[in-house]
């Protein structure tokens, strides 16, 4: 994956599912690319399989593009 574009996939989904100025949204944010530049796509992939679980609705469905980009 382009880093670059990650990022703005994974903020997209952040700022779908927490606001645009949530500290815990942009902490979500930090963490889940933390995860992929150190630890790698499956250790990421299973934080974004665990994370979708708890959404529904619009949330959800910004989590599943996500995923979408990722997969």
């Amino acid at each position: 994956l382009d880093f670059y574009h990650l990022a703005e996939h994974v903020h997209a989904a952040r700022r779908a599912v927490f606001g645009e100025d949530s500290d815990t949204g942009k902490a979500w944010a930090s963490d889940l690319l933390h995860v992929f530049k150190h630890e790698g796509y499956e250790a990421a992939w299973t934080k974004l399989l665990d994370w979708r679980g708890g959404l529904r609705g619009a949330k959800r469905k910004a989590a599943d593009a996500l995923l979408g980009y990722v997969g």
